[in-house]
């Protein structure tokens, strides 16, 4: 599989011209091989095929699995498509459509990567806002069902994305798509009802559960859906599924008959109703209402279509995709407080296929559990097993399976610990791997993982990102100093990197330039690493890019305030600060190991030939017998240390 994947990776780089085909078989290690053509499409071209045949459509859907390069093209059809086909308002080839990516709901994946939400629903969502619903056509399951599908794929969209009414584009919440996304569990009691509301409701219990002489259910006629909108139907699904089970609890409507009922909800004009009253009956209490048995053989009806349609099977398959979360473990608390019932078991395992569908970094309750009772340590230290995982597979030598990873864990240890802890726990890691011999490994995927946005609120006193918690630790240099120097190393590497990862080009700041009075203090400036020689002799460039780092290799930004105090501690030997700088020591006693002595040798700080020349092997400066450092070292020897206006960086 992850062969066939970088060959089809390296088949779609030829196709954009990146690289050559011959280079293909050098990148593989690979005798050369003869690889099919693939034409490369344009989205306009495309456009022009579906323009007047959206049938056009499905084999394009299907390449999308294939990673051969087209993909952005056949997003960007698909999605003009749609637009064209809302603004010309042909509901018919927008069924057709919508019922296409119904049946591969899967590639949306692939279609978000080119586009954004309200570029492929808004105008879905216009749509059945203002659906016309003619009261003089004859028949009116067509529209129902036209409806019903455009419906449903905005539906499975907005479930798998987690998408909100203002991810939608949608102007407020009046529309009808807002209104079904807010109202979907929502029941109204009969006097809540409107008048219209009223008879809409009498007129579809009548057409539901109406039988004839035998006792059989004779289906919807055009009359009930006649005075009812299809928007006004999906409103009521939720009270109408509440009157139902009501009725059915008093013995007013059969067992036979409620059954008979819901199996007509499972035709695809009616079929996205299930939405709604699954998630109201998800809702429902199954002990306080005495109506759990009824309950149960509703779910029977409706989770196990008798229709052997593919149309059917597909948009059923959808519906179970939306709501089998939340049923599950409605039906797994129901399950635990009565073990003696097996239908909730059996109800279950038919859900089971369809859950964890969601593209969301949402949590479902079992891996939280999983994660919190683990005994590497709760979620800090699930986090560091993955680390440990993922670095084991990138490092090790020929083909094996990939970790069991998921960015949730990484997430929910964010929301439920805190980024200071996750950060912690990123840095603990790096510095283990490095001791291990992995470091460079640890770096790419705890960078990765810092680098990441979070789409959720931070506490008010808390960094709203662990990058943001990396800055503010970097930039506390007492704390640093009083690290070990592996904390502050892998801190300050972690830190680095993430910085440059996210780095962007901005617009260069106009400089500030002050004049150089003193040639012996340019030397001064340049020992420090705050000059730039592409600057004109005897000028200094104080942009903030410029003096925002100590030397081209600093781990470490700063501000302009920051600067001037370790501009100060580097001048004044007498300050502890700038004992515990040079000696790298803790409590006043110097690190164990030559090399651990000196926060420059294990930082890196940006010393050059010179200044290195002032530390001994130990990192301790070189003085003389008394205890001064030597005149002939001493970079600031025989310079008038009152430099005035030159240094003030404020």
């Amino acid at each position: 599989k992850l062969k066939l994947t970088r060959l089809e990776f390296l088949q779609s780089c030829a196709l954009h011209a990146l690289i050559t085909e011959n280079t293909i078989s050098t990148v593989l290690e690979e005798p050369p091989i003869s690889l099919p053509k693939v034409s490369k499409y344009t989205k306009e071209g495309l456009l022009a095929q579906c323009s007047n045949n959206v049938g056009r459509l499905e084999p394009l859907i299907d390449e999308l699995d294939s990673m051969l390069g087209n993909a952005g093209a056949i997003s960007g059809c698909i999605v003009d498509t749609i637009s064209n086909l809302c603004a010309s308002k042909d509901t018919i080839s927008l069924k057709t459509v919508c019922n296409m990516l119904i049946r591969k709901i899967s590639t949306l994946d692939i279609i978000m990567q080119y586009t954004q939400p309200p570029s492929l629903l808004m105008s879905l969502c216009s749509q059945l806002n203002d659906w016309t619903h003619d009261q003089d056509q004859t028949e009116f399951t067509p529209a129902y069902e036209e409806f019903a599908s455009v419906l449903l794929f905005v539906l499975a969209a907005v479930h798998r994305y987690g998408l909100s009414v203002s991810d939608l584009g949608l102007p407020n919440n009046e529309s009808f798509v807002a209104k079904v996304l807010q109202d979907t569990t929502t029941r109204k009691s009969p006097h809540e009802l409107s008048e219209d509301q009223g008879k809409q409701l009498t007129k579809w219990i009548e057409g539901l559960y109406a039988t004839d002489e035998s006792g059989e259910t004779g289906g919807i006629s055009d009359e009930v859906m006649r005075q009812c909108p299809p928007q006004d139907f999906y409103l009521l699904v939720p009270t109408l599924f509440e009157q139902s089970v009501l009725a059915c609890k008093s013995g007013t409507l059969s067992t036979k008959t409620f059954k008979g009922g819901l199996e007509l909800l499972v035709e695809p004009f009616l079929l996205p109703s299930l939405v709604g009253g699954l998630s109201w009956l998800v809702k429902h209490s199954w002990e306080d209402h005495g109506d759990a048995d009824i309950l149960l053989q509703m779910l029977v009806q409706l989770l196990k279509p008798s229709s052997s349609s593919q149309e059917t099977r597909s948009m059923h398959e959808a519906i179970l995709g939306i709501i089998a979360d939340p049923l599950y473990h409605s039906l797994q608390g129901f399950g635990q407080r009565q073990p003696n019932k097996k239908q909730p078991t059996n109800l279950m395992h038919i859900i089971k296929p369809y859950l964890g569908l969601r593209r969301t970094m949402d949590t479902n309750k079992i891996e939280l559990d999983e994660w919190m009772s683990t005994a590497e340590g709760g979620l800090l230290g699930c986090i560091r097993s993955m680390i440990k995982d993922l670095v084991a597979w990138v490092s090790s030598v020929g083909p094996t399976p990939p970790p069991n990873y998921t960015y949730r864990l990484f997430v929910e240890g964010c929301k439920l610990m805190g980024v200071r802890s996750v950060k912690d726990a990123l840095v603990a890691e790096l510095k283990e791997q490095t001791k291990n011999g992995s470091g460079p490994f640890a770096l790419d995927v705890c960078t990765a993982l810092a680098s990441a946005p979070l789409a959720f609120p931070q506490a008010t006193d808390a960094p709203p990102s662990v990058r943001d918690a990396l800055r503010l630790s970097t930039g506390d240099i007492q704390k640093l100093l009083h690290d070990s120097a592996a904390d502050a190393e892998s801190l300050v590497r972690l830190g680095r990197r993430v910085e440059a990862q996210l780095a962007m080009t901005q617009v260069p700041q106009l400089p500030i330039t002050l004049p150089i009075q003193d040639q012996a203090t340019e030397q001064v400036m340049a020992e420090l690493g705050l000059t730039d020689d592409a600057l004109p002799a005897g000028r200094v460039d104080t942009s903030m890019d410029q003096i925002g780092s100590l030397g081209p290799d600093s781990d470490m930004q700063f501000s302009n305030a920051e600067l001037n105090s370790v501009l100060d501690q580097a001048m004044n030997p007498a300050d502890p600060s700038a004992q515990n700088l040079a000696n790298m020591s803790t409590d006043g006693v110097p690190l164990a190991g030559a090399r651990s002595q000196s926060i420059f040798h294990d930082l890196d700080m940006g010393l050059d030939q010179g200044s290195r020349q002032m530390l001994n092997t130990d990192g301790s400066m070189n003085l003389d017998a008394d205890g001064q450092q030597n005149a002939e070292e001493d970079i600031f020897a025989g310079l008038d240390m009152s430099l005035g206006d030159d240094f003030n960086f404020s």
